[in-house]
């Protein structure tokens, strides 16, 4: 059994028109090449990158998924939309939460990060535990025949997570991130 994975990369910036055009234009791309399966990376839609950092969030059925929606259904792709932030009606807060949107388009699992990145890196307060609300539970979805265990960015760093997909026996686990450059050079490849 085989999957054809694309997993993008882009520099979200604080511009969701743009990042959102490029997220379309990518996975149109990953679909002519024949991907099956395609990745966005975490905060795909909105990434800010003034400190302290200003907070976006929608919900579920919001712009951001939108069109990835329809991309799913018009090419029978299945999509992971890496991370974005979703608004909770009751709270201040939002989750840092990742959508499988199925290849009917649907959203088929929704897998809120359970471990917040609260560091200091550089001298730098980084607390997403202000503005984010932890999820509740790991989640394996199905993926074309593939058992798929959903992770984000500072989730690599806890065993408990991983160790549960194990003994769920996975066939994939994904982790889209946007780790800092500090971060990522001396730690990515090491944990994962």
């Amino acid at each position: 059994m085989e999957l054809k994975v694309a997993v993008i990369q882009l520099n979200a910036t604080e511009n969701l028109d743009d990042n959102l055009a490029n997220a379309q234009r990518l996975c149109q791309e990953a679909v002519s090449e024949g991907a099956e399966l395609i990745v966005l990376p975490e905060m795909f839609n909105y990434r800010p990158i003034s400190l302290p950092p200003k907070r976006r969030s929608e919900p579920l059925d919001g712009p951001s998924l939108a069109p990835l929606k329809q991309i799913s259904k018009q090419n029978k792709v299945t999509i992971v939309a890496g991370s974005m932030g979703e608004s909770i009606p009751t709270s201040e807060k939002s989750y840092n939460t990742t959508a499988v949107i199925s290849s009917e388009g649907d959203i088929q699992a929704v897998y809120r990060k359970l471990n917040l990145f609260d560091a200091k890196v550089n001298g730098v307060d980084i607390r997403e535990s202000s503005a984010y609300e932890t999820g509740e539970s790991p989640v394996v979805t199905n993926v074309n025949g593939f058992k798929v265990g959903l992770s984000i960015c500072f989730d690599i760093r806890f065993s408990t997570l991983y160790n549960h997909y194990k003994k769920e026996g996975v066939d994939i686990i994904l982790i889209p991130s946007s780790f800092t450059y500090n971060t990522g050079e001396a730690h990515w490849e090491v944990l994962c």
